[in-house]
């Protein structure tokens, strides 16, 4: 599933949590955009 978006999601500002339990074992990178700012990184899920 090379180049899939698994999932988007609104925020609300201050502390949120994502569930990663639906997810298949692999390395997935997530992207967090706020107004001009963006940050990328990557999650393992195993």
């Amino acid at each position: 599933m090379a180049d899939t978006l698994m999932q988007e999601t609104q925020l609300a500002s201050g502390q949120n949590s994502i569930s990663l339990q639906n997810l298949s074992q692999g390395i997935y990178l997530f992207v967090v955009q706020a107004g001009n700012s963006v940050i990328q990184n990557k999650v393992v899920v195993y």
